[in-house]
Parts: structure tokens; C-alpha cells; sequence
């Protein structure tokens, strides 16, 4: 089936009615099907209609396969997990109707955010793992299979709800399929899993990962290909959460790595064991759901008693485990607040009593100097009746020198109004570091005046976003200009300013990624060139040019590589021309013999600039250039591959391996990865449900590769060895 065809197939389901629903607009295509938005006119209310792709609904035996998992699917009534209402039979589709979820899915809010906050992270996860402890508790066990952020949909009010149920199947139930296909996600799929085998233990390593993705924002393995991925789960230890993320409870981690034991045997007994686990705060036995609202009330007891460092103290850590709480940062704020104006009052009666003794001292330049202090400080405390009980008692009994103080203060508290007014002036013309300067020097009379702690707050702000805007600037015009360690010192300066600036955070890794390909490229320089001497040394003259040459190209400007290169040049041409073609030539041979093409078309090419007519070399030559260039045709053909298996094309991907096996049958990683596309091209859309075409090889070769046919064989005879003594029946020739 063409590509236009199914995809007018597809588009004509809108508008199609199922029962009492019609289809009105396509949301998403899956591996499996597609998922459309439906109206159900009769309770008028929102449905979700899944078409499985016309491929699998034409497979043997899907049909009964089919009417076993709907009935299956049936038995699932729980509120976490994605209700199917109908089933979908029809001699042109088949699918289910089922509830449908407005929200996101777990996927695409860990792509905005990152990590999440440790509490929307377990509740999450809670409604998740009792959801798939129910359907583990079933009469019937039932297994997902497929678990992963994909299938899990958060509803904007926060209710949890899984999907994609229909590929479970019921433990120790009879296998409909013969297909042998491994389901599953590889980046969430157990070890035991690539290998076919799958039970509540496969769910609950899914659900490990699940976690540890959701509390660090990374999974624990990653790599290019499924092969890769399974040697790490089959093989690596996880790496520890909380050398991810310091935010992740010890005994939070302590259930991931337990959930994520490579042997079944080493995880929880059941989804239950885990739960119980996992409530449990391993210290004072607290629920995490209660966690939180006791960390609130130990913070209200503290404030209370006045200890505001204990209550910081908590707050710090409420936060740590849910950096989005506001009521919590609002509390951090409020408790800063009173621990100033509580050190203030402290601070104002000092001077109180002080401005007393040296009253009684006679020290009249003291007194009024103290007075000036507290009189500062106390005009941030207008309704505070202690600190009008001060300054009434004081004004009492000094009356003078409280005048004085209290004129002096005015005149200080005008010349702080008008560096405030000036620095107002050059911050409207966004002159703002002249600005700060003025509301510096207002600061140092009135230290405690509110209004210009914030003006200069703001200001720095300012300053502190142009720098930012200055230093990525600078970042961007060195990566441009190919200076890295430029780039990373500019995107280092961005984020010790902003360290959340998010562009600042990929760049400065793209910029540390160059510098550690050029640092590769210099190392793999400085190699061929020891390598390059060494075949000098021991006069391997041939070899030490190709090592010279490949120097070159890695660096034009390498001078004692050009000085080398041009010395063992000259010394190949002072040499006796025969027995140097019979040297190339031999080499060139052996070099052939190992299927090294590139260095044999060298020896060869040599051989021929002494001895043009030289009839083996000219035969080598034409038949290594030609196993060259299918080995290019290979190796790009593989590539292509590679890319269509990694985009989950596996058709595409299936037809590019036959090809290289049609000219290479031996060809090890075509006949890994052809082996693996069977087992996993059921779990693609690649095709968007097509057919192959009839004629995949002369498709490949004609239409898209455009490449030759492999190596001759009817129209020429192979080359035998030669010896030194056909070299001189070729030069006689």
C-alpha cells in the first residue's frame, strides 16, 4: 500500500461514527494505531477511539488475539487506569473506545521540566504502582508490558491515568502470536525482557526506572541502539540517584535500586512490598504524604518560640523535597522578616541603653552620635510601641541632645532623598550602574530605608541581566567563531549570574563537547605521528608515508610531519626501483589478501608509477578498487540503516540489510540488527501501517541507492599471486 493511500485511508475515519461516537479530530498515531478525539452524542461527552493500523488488523490471527485482550482489558476497573468502554470490529477497522483524558503525558512534562519536585514525584508514581498492583492482584494477573512516560497521562487535576493496556497479556495464558516480538520500550524494559520474557517483575523494573527518571531527570542507561541498551541493563549498575540529584530521599533511592536488581529474583516481591517500602520514611516512620504538613507544623511551633534558625532550617527543607511550594516560600520570607525586625528591636535597645551611659558619662558626642543610630533604625518601626517607649524616654530626659540628634537626622534624611532622586534620574535612562553609585551613597546615611534597599535591589537586577545579556552574547560570537574555551568561559560567567538560564546550560555543554573532540583529534594526531616515526625508524618507508600523509590531513600546518613526509619520499626514490616494486607489490598483496583495500590500491598505485604495464598490478589494482567501492556502498548503506532503525523505520531499515547481505552475507552487524528489526517491527510505525514494497532490492539499488552491481565475476578472471619472476615477465612486456 503507497503512502498517500493510507494516509487517505487514515484521514477519511474523521467524521466516521463508531456506535453513538464520531470521530472528530486525529491526537496522536502510535506504534500500535491511532487515536482519535470522538463525541458521544448520546451522553454528550468526549471519548477516545483507538484504530489499530490496517497492517496489524490484516496479520494472522490478530483477530482472535484481539477479542482475548479486549476481554482482558474489560476486567480493569480501577481509577488509575484509562477505562476501555468498547470494542471495535469491523471488516475495515479494529480498536476499542475508551474514556478520554484531558492533560499530558509523563513524558512530556519531564521534557519541560526536568526533574520534578520530589512530592508531585511520588504521587505520581504512588497512583501509578498501586494502579499496576491492582492489575498484578487480579485473579487473572495482568501484566503492562509497556510501561513508560509515553503511556502515563497526568489530568489537569492531577489525577494519574495509564494507558495502553491492549498489549498485556494474562500470566501463563496460552501465546496467540508466533512472532516471538519483544514488546516493550528498551530504555524501560528488564533485562530478562529483551530476551522475551516478561512478568510482574518486567512491570515493576519499569516502574524503577519510571522513578528514577521522574527524581533525576535522566534515566539510568542511554545509548544509540537497543543492543547497547540491553549490555547495560544486562550488565552496569544503575548509577546512584543521589549522585544525580542530593534532593532524592536515601530510602526513595534505596527502592529504585532494589526495583532495578538485574536477577527478578533481587526485587520486591510484589508491587504491594514495594509500596509498603516506599511509604515509610525509613527514620520517624512518617508517611512522604505527611511528611510536608509536618515539616509545616514543626515550623510553626519554631517561630513560635521565637527560634527562627531552626525554622529556616525546616523551610530549607520542606523546599528540598518541593521546590514549588509556595506556602513554604512565602513562610521562608516571613520568617526573614522577623528574625531582622527582632534583631533590630535588639540592636535599638542596645543603643537605648548605651545613648543612657554615656549620658551619664558626659559624653555628649556619643550620646547624640547613638541616638542618631537609633533614630535610623527606628523609623522602620513607626508602630512599634517599644520602640516609642524609647524614644519618648530618651527625649525626656536629654532633651537638647535629642533635638540635636533629631535635627542632624533631617539634614542627613534630605541629602538621602536627593541621591535617591538622582540615582531615580539615570535609572530611567537605564544608566544603571551610575544609578547604584547613587543609591549606594543614600544607603550609607539611611541604611534601613526600605524604599532605597529596594531601588538599588532593582537596579542590581538590572545590571545583573545586562551582564548576563553581555556574556551570552560573547558566548555565542566564540562558538560561532569556533573558540571554545572562550565559549565556556562566557556560558560559565551566564550561569554563576543565572544559573537556571537554560540555552546557557546546552551551550556551554556543546561548547565542552567541541573541546573534547579537538583534545580527541590532538591526541589522535600526536599517535599517528609517533606511529608515523616508528615505521621511519625501522624503514617502513611505505607505511610511514601513509602515517606522515594522515598526519597532514589532521593538521596542514604539522611542519617536521611535511619534513618527514618529503625525507622518506626521497629515500623510496634513491632506492633500487625493482625490488621496491616488488616490495609494493608483495605488500600490496598481503594488504589485499586482509581486505584492507585503501592500503592496497596504494602498494599497487606505487607498483604501476615504475611499472606501468605491470598486468597483475593493474588487475589488483582494479578489483580492490572495486571491493573498495562496494565496501563504501556497504558502510553507507549500513549507516542508513542504522538511522532508519533508530527512528523505529524498520522496514526501510530491513531493506538496506538484505542489500548488504545480497553482496555480503557474512556481514555481522547487517545480520545482528536484521534479526533484531524482526523481533521489533511490530513495535514501530515506520511505515505508518504499509506494506513492503514487492521488489525491495531493486527498489534499494535502482531507485534510491543508484548504486553498481557487487564485484565481476563472468567477465573477469581472477588474479593469482605472483611472484619476483612475474615481475620481470611484466617489465619485459
Amino acid at each position: 500500500m503507497a503512502p498517500e493511500q493510507h494516509s487517505e485511508k487514515i484521514d477519511n475515519m474523521i467524521g466516521r461514527a463508531f456506535g453513538s461516537c464520531a470521530i472528530q479530530q486525529k491526537i496522536a498515531v502510535g506504534g500500535f494505531g491511532t487515536v482519535y478525539k470522538a463525541l458521544d452524542i448520546k451522553l454528550n461527552v468526549f471519548r477516545a477511539i483507538k484504530i489499530f493500523h490496517a497492517h496489524l488488523s490484516e496479520e494472522k490471527g490478530f483477530r482472535k488475539r484481539f477479542e482475548i485482550e479486549m476481554r482482558l482489558l474489560a476486567l480493569l476497573d480501577h481509577p488509575n487506569i484509562v477505562r476501555i468502554t468498547t470494542a471495535i470490529d469491523e471488516a475495515d477497522a479494529s480498536g476499542f473506545i475508551m474514556e478520554f483524558v484531558e492533560g499530558e503525558t509523563l513524558s512530556d512534562i519531564i521534557e519541560k521540566q526536568g526533574a520534578l519536585p520530589i512530592p508531585k514525584a511520588i504521587d505520581i508514581f504512588m497512583q501509578v504502582a498501586r494502579a499496576i498492583a491492582y492489575a498484578h492482584n487480579l485473579k487473572n494477573q495482568i501484566i503492562h508490558r509497556d510501561l513508560s512516560p509515553d503511556n502515563i497521562m497526568i489530568r489537569t487535576d492531577g489525577v494519574v491515568k495509564i494507558m495502553d493496556f491492549g498489549i498485556a497479556k494474562t500470566i501463563g495464558s496460552e501465546r496467540v502470536t508466533q512472532t516471538g516480538i519483544v514488546l516493550g520500550k528498551p530504555t524501560y524494559m528488564a533485562p530478562e525482557q529483551f530476551e522475551g520474557t516478561v512478568s510482574i517483575y518486567t512491570d515493576q523494573y519499569a516502574l524503577g526506572i519510571i522513578l528514577y527518571e521522574m527524581l533525576t531527570g535522566k534515566v539510568p542507561f542511554d545509548a544509540e541502539s537497543p543492543i547497547a541498551l540491553y549490555k547495560l541493563h544486562l550488565n552496569e549498575p544503575p548509577p546512584s540517584p543521589r549522585e544525580v540529584s542530593d534532593k532524592v530521599p536515601p530510602h526513595v533511592e534505596s527502592v529504585i535500586l532494589k526495583a532495578l536488581a538485574k536477577d527478578e529474583k533481587n526485587r520486591f516481591k510484589s508491587m504491594d512490598e514495594l509500596l509498603d517500602m516506599l511509604v515509610s520514611s525509613g527514620q520517624k516512620g512518617a508517611a512522604i504524604d505527611n511528611k510536608v504538613p509536618s515539616l509545616m507544623l514543626e515550623i510553626e511551633n519554631a517561630i513560635k518560640q521565637e527560634d527562627f534558625d531552626k525554622a529556616l532550617e525546616l523551610v530549607s527543607e520542606v523546599l528540598r523535597y518541593d521546590p514549588e511550594n509556595k506556602e513554604a516560600a512565602a513562610k521562608k520570607e516571613d520568617i526573614l522578616k522577623l528574625q531582622k525586625s527582632h534583631q533590630d528591636q535588639d540592636m535599638i535597645e542596645e543603643w537605648f541603653h548605651q545613648a543612657q551611659a554615656f549620658y551619664e558619662s558626659n559624653m555628649e558626642d556619643e550620646t547624640c552620635n547613638t541616638i542618631i543610630d537609633l533614630l535610623k533604625m527606628a523609623s522602620q518601626y513607626p508602630n512599634s510601641k517599644t520602640v516609642k517607649r524609647y524614644q519618648d524616654s530618651l527625649q525626656k530626659k536629654m532633651p537638647e541632645i535629642y533635638d540635636t540628634a533629631k535635627t542632624i537626622l533631617d539634614k542627613e534624611w534630605e541629602r538621602m532623598e536627593e541621591l535617591t532622586h538622582k540615582g531615580k534620574v539615570l535609572f530611567q535612562k537605564d544608566m544603571f550602574a551610575e544609578a547604584q553609585k547613587y543609591f549606594d551613597d543614600a544607603l550609607l546615611i539611611v541604611p534601613y530605608n526600605e524604599n532605597v534597599q529596594k531601588l538599588r535591589a532593582l537596579t542590581q537586577k538590572k545590571i545583573k541581566m545586562a551582564q548576563v545579556a553581555a556574556h551570552y552574547r560573547d558566548g555565542i560570537v566564540a562558538l560561532k567563531n569556533e573558540e571554545y574555551d572562550k565559549a565556556v568561559d562566557a556560558f560559565d560567567k551566564v550561569l554563576q549570574l543565572h544559573p537556571q538560564h537554560k540555552d546557557a546550560k546546552k551551550y556551554l555543554e556543546m561548547a565542552h563537547a567541541e573541546l573534547e573532540r579537538i583534545h580527541r583529534s590532538r591526541s589522535e594526531l600526536e599517535a599517528t605521528y609517533r606511529e608515523a616515526l616508528t615505521f621511519y625508524e625501522k624503514w617502513e618507508f611505505t607505511l610511514a608515508i601513509e602515517k606522515f600523509k594522515r598526519v597532514l590531513e589532521m593538521d596542514q600546518q604539522h611542519e617536521e610531519a611535511r619534513r618527514f613526509l618529503h625525507e622518506t619520499q626521497a629515500r623510496v626514490d634513491d632506492e633500487n626501483k625493482i625490488e621496491e616494486i616488488g616490495f609494493f607489490y608483495n605488500q600490496g598483496l598481503t594488504f589485499y589478501k586482509s581486505q584492507q583495500w585503501e592500503k592496497a590500491i596504494t602498494c599497487f598505485n606505487r607498483v604501476l608509477k615504475y611499472m606501468d604495464n605491470h598486468k597483475g598490478a593493474h588487475e589488483y589494482l582494479e578489483l580492490a578498487e572495486e571491493k573498495l567501492q562496494q565496501q563504501k556502498q556497504i558502510e553507507e548503506t549500513f549507516q542508513q540503516s542504522l538511522e532508519y532503525f533508530r527512528n523505529s523505520q524498520y522496514t526501510e531499515a530491513l531493506k538496506r540489510l538484505d542489500f548488504i547481505l545480497s553482496i555480503d552475507k557474512n556481514h555481522k552487524g547487517a545480520r545482528q540488527y536484521r534479526t533484531l528489526c524482526e523481533e521489533l517491527q511490530g513495535l514501530a510505525d515506520e511505515t505508518s501501517g504499509l506494506t513492503m514494497p514487492d521488489s525491495p532490492h531493486t527498489s534499494l539499488i535502482e531507485e534510491t541507492l543508484q548504486v553498481a552491481p557487487p564485484a565481476r565475476s563472468g567477465d573477469k578472471k581472477e588474479v593469482s599471486d605472483e611472484t619476483d619472476d612475474d615481475l620481470v615477465d611484466g617489465a619485459s612486456e
